[in-house]
């Protein structure tokens, strides 16, 4: 669906999993690289929000995926910022 680019079937069946269980990380990493593709930045920064509000530890390679992304969007310096803030939660 992501390579094929249609982001809307992306969307779709995180909504459908959303409804039916808790998705996990690799679901949110879809969903972050869905939106980043369509040039929604403040989405994907959203949906990892989520992500961390409902209990889930996403991967090193989400977080990799949405500071590309921040950066891809002019957001450089909340990139970094999101990289200190896992490093400090890893720390701790």
């Amino acid at each position: 669906m992501l390579v094929c680019g249609k982001y809307n079937l992306v969307y779709e069946f995180f909504d459908r999993v959303k409804q039916k269980s808790i998705p996990g990380a690799l679901n949110y990493k879809v969903l972050v690289n869905a939106l980043w593709r369509e040039g929604k930045i403040d989405e994907a920064v959203m949906s990892v929000k989520d992500m961390e509000n409902r209990g889930i530890v996403g991967s090193a390679s989400l977080y990799y995926d949405l500071a590309r992304c921040l950066c891809s969007g002019g957001r450089c310096k909340e990139a970094l910022l999101q990289v200190w803030l896992i490093q400090v939660q890893l720390m701790s």
